[in-house]
């Protein structure tokens, strides 16, 4: 019977109990900005999540109090000195049959309660099994599988924008770069000239009498001129230059801007991401929480049973009894 009691209580642990609670409660405080269907879901979840740790908490103090007070009492002492009491008087009968008589009102009356007490414990047990069935049918994970499937799509579309955009940014750069060099040649070299009438041909950039390289930097130039302002083939003027380097300018910051927007937008996809794949967790602690739920039912039904054996041995109350005391006790302790 002992060791029922003790290996019971050892497959029970409060550090796990209450882990599994307040993971439960973590994950489920947090709600989503734009899902009330997923929201309505998370609030019964925590809701039940503190119904089971108040009802546990407060049922364990309640029947820790009444197996000490109903129990524990100085009934047990009054029965032991009974019974010294009959065998000193064993030659007397009818002192003997009176102290009888006492003693089996006084055990009647702890024999109610202890019947009271399993009541109380078998009537619990139906909210135990009622917990236990809504954690195992509960599930999030039917739910959240097709949001993470569409925010991994969102994914993939905003990433698909960053490369096209910081791609953008660096022919942007280039072209900036090569007009912003182009100018400093022209301007050095005092060739601007040749750029007043109309974009000049490579071959009249490698007639001029400038570095190899300077040439190569004109000649790309060209070629970003011939792409960007061909219409403007016919009265190009060195201004035209000007204002082609401010446009690309205003383009690159545009971009600039545009993908700090979209990094922005990629950063709250991985927030989300990683709120629904923390929301999926909580099956794990649903499962923990339900075996823990198991082994406390059977840590009750331990206890009926003990408390039932108790019927034919009263005196044996303390020894049976006081470890239960402390196994509740530890309910409050680690609250």
């Amino acid at each position: 019977m002992n060791k029922m009691n003790i290996d019971t209580k050892e497959k029970f642990e409060h550090s796990v109990f209450f882990n599994a609670i307040k993971n439960i409660r973590q994950i489920s405080i947090h709600l989503s900005k734009n899902n009330d269907e997923l929201n309505n879901k998370l609030i019964s979840i925590y809701i039940n999540n503190n119904k089971i740790l108040d009802s546990i908490i407060s049922f364990s103090i309640s029947i820790k109090s009444r197996l000490k007070q109903k129990l524990l009492t100085g009934a047990i002492g009054t029965l032991g000195e009974i019974d010294n009491e009959i065998l000193k008087k064993s030659q007397n009968l009818e002192i003997v049959k009176k102290l009888s008589n006492e003693r089996r009102i006084i055990e009647d009356i702890l024999k109610e309660e202890i019947d009271e007490s399993i009541n109380i414990i078998n009537f619990y047990q139906v909210f135990i099994n009622n917990n236990k069935e809504f954690l195992s049918k509960f599930s999030l994970k039917k739910d959240i599988d097709p949001l993470i499937i569409t925010e991994e799509k969102h994914a993939e579309e905003v990433g698909n924008k960053i490369l096209l955009n910081k791609e953008n940014i660096f022919k942007l750069k280039e072209k900036i770069d090569i007009i912003t060099k182009s100018e400093d040649i022209i301007n050095n070299e005092s060739i601007i000239d040749i750029f007043n009438a109309s974009i000049p041909s490579k071959e009249t950039i490698s007639s001029l009498n400038i570095d190899i390289s300077e040439k190569n930097i004109l000649k790309l130039l060209i070629d970003s001129l011939d792409n960007l302002l061909s219409q403007l083939d016919k009265g190009f003027t060195y201004q035209n230059l000007i204002e082609t380097r401010h446009q690309l300018i205003d383009d690159y910051l545009a971009e600039i801007k545009n993908l700090s927007v979209l990094e922005n937008q990629k950063r709250m996809i991985i927030f989300t991401q990683t709120y629904y794949h923390s929301l999926v967790n909580i099956e794990f602690y649903f499962k923990l929480l339900a075996e823990q739920l198991t082994l406390l039912e059977q840590y009750w039904c331990s206890l009926i049973y003990q408390l039932t054996q108790l019927k034919n041995n009263i005196l044996d109350t303390n020894n049976i009894i006081e470890p239960h005391l402390l196994f509740l006790g530890k309910f409050l302790d680690e609250y």
